[in-house]
């Protein structure tokens, strides 16, 4: 007769404490480590030894929550899964106000897409470096914002009053467009909507 012992005897995480403590019969665990880790390795060792385990190892990881699924096959073929759910915590961050909404800004520019025209660069928030991209010819920046959701967006950065407003670029063949927000009408003007490629400005 085949095992059916699809359980783990050990869970752990190089160097990060998980919780709840390891136990066979829980399924699900959390552990929190620092932004600056993009790796981590997870150790699970079966119970029988003709069990076969997939999903440990040394795994990527990116900022915000990241689950992990340890699968424990027993010798009989009946699976069991383990979830890991990895919390890459910011220890120091950079919180800014954007209308109502709070966001942080994103200090990993492998989370972020540099726009068309743009260069990356880093700039000084604070005493914090970040990614950001710069346009020379337009005189702009762009940085990567984050909502409470982890959903991440791309802003325009004005220096002189430490102020961010999304980012918008429209595009056809041969032209790109920034859209910038107008403050005040230039004499001699009055304002007015323009439709450009299904966008209103």
């Amino acid at each position: 007769s085949y095992s059916k012992d699809n359980n783990l005897k050990s869970l752990s995480v190089d160097g990060y404490e998980i919780t709840p403590a390891f136990d066979k019969n829980t399924l699900e665990y959390s552990v929190s480590v620092p932004e600056t880790i993009e790796k981590v390795n997870i150790k699970a060792i079966a119970n029988h030894a003709r069990a076969r385990v997939t999903g440990a190892g040394e795994i990527d990881i990116s900022e915000g929550a990241n689950k992990v699924e340890i699968v424990v096959t027993a010798e009989n073929g009946s699976i069991k899964t383990y979830i890991l759910n990895i919390d890459v915590k910011d220890l120091n961050p950079i919180e800014v106000q954007v209308g109502d909404k709070k966001l942080t800004i994103v200090k990993k520019d492998t989370l972020l897409t540099e726009p068309i025209g743009f260069t990356k660069t880093t700039i000084k928030i604070g005493d914090i470096e970040v990614p950001a991209y710069k346009n020379e010819r337009a005189n702009l920046v762009v940085v990567g914002l984050k909502d409470e959701a982890g959903k991440i967006g791309m802003y325009l950065y004005d220096e002189s009053d430490e102020s961010y407003t999304p980012y918008n670029e429209i595009k056809n063949s041969s032209l790109i467009l920034f859209p910038i927000k107008i403050e005040s009408v230039p004499d001699g003007f009055k304002e007015t909507d323009l439709e450009i490629n299904g966008e209103t400005l």
